[in-house]
C-alpha cells in the first residue's frame, strides 16, 4: 500500500476523479437502496468478529456521508446489509441510515470520507495499514462552498431515494461534480494551515469550544459530531490522540471540575448544581462525582470547608 504519510487530499481527489471518469460505465456506486450492485451478507446483527479487526460503533446522522475507497478493501454495514467496498467504489450513506465501518482482517485500505452538513463540509483520508487504524490529511470547507455542495448532495440524495430511470447516471454525474467542487475549493489552499495536522488541531479546538459553551446541558457526542461535521468514531480518534482521553471522559472531567468549584464557592444545593451542569438527575451527578473523587459531593463540600474555611 502507498505511504499514506506522503499522500495529500488534493492528490487523492484528483486520482479519484480521474478513476471515476474512466470507469463511468462500471458499477461503482453503493447505497443502502441499491443492494444489487454488490453481493452482501444480511447477518449484520451478528457480525462475524473473526472476519473483522475491529467493529466500530454504529453511526447514524442527519447529514449525508460519502466514502470513496481509494485503495484496498473494507466492508461497510448499511442498515442490515454488509457491503464489501473495493478500490474505486463509492458508498453513499443517506441521512438516518445506521452504518458501521468494518476493517477486514489482513486487508489494508484507505479512502476519502466526505461529510456535509448545513454550514460546513469536511473531508479527510483514513483507513488501515500495518500500523493499524489511521486518519491522515483533511480539510474543512467554508459556508460559501458548502452551499454549492449541499445543492448537489440534495439532488443526488433524491435520485438515490427515488430510483427512477437513468437515476444511476445522474448519481454518477452528481458525484463527479461534488468531487470536482471539493477539489477546486481545496486546491488553491493546499498549503494553508487548515490542511494536515493543523486541520486536526482545528477539529479539537472546535470540540473544546463546544463543550465550554454547552456544558450546562446534557452533551451527546452525536451533537458535537454534527457541529464539527465529523463522524463520532473519527472524532473520538482525533480527539483522544490530541488530548489523551475520549470526548466522553473529557466532558465528565470538565463537569466534575466545574462542580468542585461550585461546591467550594457557593451555597447551591447538590440538586441545583446537578441541574446547572446538565446532569439528568442528582443521583447521576452524585454517582459520577464519587466515582471520580472517592467523595460524595456533600463529603467534598464538608472537607473543602474544613480545609479552607471562609474568612
Amino acid at each position: 500500500m502507498s505511504n499514506i504519510c506522503n499522500i495529500s487530499l488534493v492528490d487523492v481527489l484528483k486520482s479519484s476523479i480521474t478513476n471515476i471518469v474512466e470507469t463511468y460505465k462500471h458499477d461503482w456506486i453503493i447505497t443502502s437502496k441499491n443492494e444489487h450492485y454488490l453481493s452482501y451478507d444480511p447477518s449484520t446483527k451478528n457480525l462475524h468478529r473473526s472476519k473483522y479487526d475491529k467493529v466500530i460503533d454504529v453511526n447514524s446522522h442527519d447529514f449525508v456521508e460519502i466514502f470513496i475507497c481509494v485503495e484496498g478493501s473494507c466492508s461497510l454495514a448499511l442498515g442490515e446489509r454488509v457491503f464489501e467496498v473495493n478500490t474505486g467504489q463509492v458508498c453513499i450513506i443517506l441521512p438516518g441510515v445506521p452504518h458501521i465501518e468494518l476493517p477486514i482482517k489482513e486487508c489494508h485500505y484507505f479512502g476519502i470520507w466526505l461529510v456535509a452538513h448545513t454550514s460546513r463540509t469536511a473531508l479527510h483520508l483514513s483507513g488501515k495499514n500495518t500500523n493499524g487504524f489511521f486518519i491522515a490529511d483533511g480539510f474543512i470547507l467554508d459556508t460559501q462552498h458548502t452551499s454549492v455542495l449541499n445543492t448537489l448532495l440534495l439532488n443526488m440524495s433524491v435520485e438515490v431515494k427515488e430510483n427512477k430511470s437513468f437515476g444511476t447516471e445522474l448519481i454518477k454525474t452528481y458525484m463527479i461534480q461534488i468531487l470536482v467542487a471539493c477539489l477546486r475549493s481545496i486546491e488553491p489552499l493546499q498549503n494553508s494551515e487548515l490542511i494536515g495536522s493543523s486541520w486536526k488541531d482545528s477539529i479539537v479546538t472546535d470540540v473544546l469550544n463546544y463543550i465550554e459553551n454547552n456544558y450546562q446541558t446534557p452533551i451527546r457526542i452525536d451533537d458535537i459530531s454534527r457541529q464539527v461535521c465529523i463522524s463520532s468514531n473519527y472524532l473520538n480518534v482525533i480527539f483522544k490522540t490530541s488530548i489523551g482521553k475520549t470526548i466522553a471522559r473529557y466532558i465528565d472531567d470538565f463537569k466534575i471540575e466545574k462542580a468542585m468549584g461550585l461546591l467550594k464557592t457557593t451555597d447551591l444545593s447538590i440538586k441545583e448544581i446537578s441541574i446547572l451542569l446538565g446532569y439528568y438527575d442528582q443521583y447521576h451527578f452524585s454517582n459520577m462525582f464519587k466515582r471520580r473523587l472517592n467523595f460524595s459531593p456533600k463529603q467534598f463540600r464538608n472537607k473543602s470547608q474544613k480545609d479552607y474555611p471562609q474568612q
